[in-house]
């Protein structure tokens, strides 16, 4: 289907979640018609989240999305994204589900990882210990940590440094 006979099709209301769902996971569908589905609010966030997780949509269109009301669309942004100043603004999220998605992105800056390990989320603050790039200081910190999982994590990643660090010897 070409771009054309999408955006006809697409503004009559003749393609169904069914149809969507197919361009959405096909391989040859084109980058235009994936942002169409992304940005359209009418489509449930399953089609939208999809179109986005194909990681094929340009930085502007993520921008644009940054600030949707649905979490899981912001998340699925912070996944897709390879933009670290993005990553620095969506790391200010109300939604802890998208801060821990902001740590996980192997491009978030190390100062947001040493900002966000002050976050109320516990979840958070597990995920920033379990981060293979969270600097030791950090991992100290957090070793001290009043719940017991970010603990746990925290002293589990030492460990493994000091390992790593008693084989280069």
């Amino acid at each position: 289907m070409t771009i054309r006979e999408f955006k006809i099709q697409y503004a009559l209301g003749v393609i169904g979640n069914p149809e969507k769902y197919e361009l959405v996971w096909a391989n040859n569908t084109a980058q235009k018609i994936l942002e169409i589905l992304a940005k359209d609010t009418n489509n449930n966030d399953y089609i939208r989240t999809s179109a986005i997780s194909k990681k094929r949509l340009p930085e502007k269109v993520l921008q644009d999305l940054k600030t949707d009301k649905a979490a899981t669309i912001r998340v699925a942004v912070i996944r897709a994204t390879n933009d670290p100043s993005l990553l620095e603004e969506l790391s200010r999220d109300k939604c802890a589900w998208s801060r821990y998605h902001v740590i996980r992105n192997n491009k978030t800056p190390i100062t947001v990882l040493k900002r966000l390990s002050k976050d109320p989320s516990m979840h958070v603050r597990q995920a920033i210990a379990q981060n293979k790039r969270t600097p030791k200081e950090i991992l100290i910190v957090l070793a001290q940590d009043e719940k017991t999982f970010v603990r746990t994590a925290a002293k589990k990643r030492l460990e493994n440094l000091r390992k790593n660090d008693d084989r280069r010897i």
